[in-house]
């Protein structure tokens, strides 16, 4: 999972509890943790140091995370309202700035090398008036996502025994009243405003963006060092030996 999980994970000490209510948060809300997450078993843990069984169930809870996200996704593709790319309208209504957007690994590289960033770094996008950061999502392909920061949260209740542990989770809750609904957009769409709105920044056309590659002229043959004729673009052929880097022509072309 990416190292920017889009939802909170919060440890509690019991199976359930009761989430009080608050401004920017629904009604009191009862919370059940009973879904087993992870479980390992481990003659004696009893008996181990408290810090040894903190530190084994801290690497359960981590190893756990790349489940949790591919929950998370599957999630958002029942809850996600479908929208235009960029959902300004929508977004006026409701007090938050700062969003996730969930993008797959090759889509996400793409839209941060447009804005000038990598992978490695803080992935943050001003656009619109909003901060946006960009999350690497699992299983997901074609589609994008668009959540307010900590709108989601999931509880995780360990639960330690005589010869191992278990760890169970909650749902994924959405304590968030004041956030607009994920919406779910394609993602060749949200990278073509992106792509649209740099180009009208830089006050270019879109095409100028990608400039022509170069043409490779070579002067010498990579095979015996002898004179090469250019033909155009990159086609060469020596004239000293039968070196040449030509396409090869297809009778049936003809």
């Amino acid at each position: 999972m990416d190292r920017m999980p889009p939802f909170q994970i919060k440890r509690v000490d019991k199976p359930q509890l009761v989430i009080q209510g608050s401004p920017i948060a629904v009604e009191d809300t009862k919370v059940h943790i009973n879904v087993l997450l992870h479980e390992r078993e481990i003659a004696r843990f009893d008996c181990l140091r408290p810090s040894t069984r903190l530190s084994i169930e801290s690497e359960m809870i981590r190893d756990s995370k790349p489940y949790l996200a591919e929950e998370f996704i599957r999630l958002l593709r029942f809850t996600s309202h479908p929208a235009s790319f960029f959902p300004d309208d929508l977004l006026a209504m409701y007090p938050p700035r700062f969003y996730y957007l969930l993008l797959e690994r090759v889509m996400a590289e793409d839209i941060l090398i447009l804005w000038g960033q990598s992978l490695d770094g803080n992935r943050i996008l001003p656009f619109h008036n909003h901060q946006i950061q960009v999350v690497i999502a699992p299983v997901i392909h074609q589609e994008a996502y668009l959540i307010a920061k900590n709108k989601y949260s999931v509880y995780l209740y360990p639960r330690p025994g005589k010869d191992g542990i278990r760890i169970y989770r909650s749902d994924f809750l959405d304590l968030q009243r004041a956030t607009p609904p994920p919406m779910t957009f394609h993602s060749e769409d949200v990278f073509e405003v992106f792509q649209l709105t740099i180009a009208q920044h830089l006050g270019v056309p879109v095409e100028a963006m990608y400039p022509k590659p170069v043409e490779r002229i070579l002067d010498r043959c990579p095979e015996c060092g002898g004179v090469v004729q250019h033909l155009g673009g990159d086609a060469h052929f020596c004239l000293d030996c039968e070196w040449d880097n030509l396409a090869l022509i297809h009778i049936d072309d003809f």
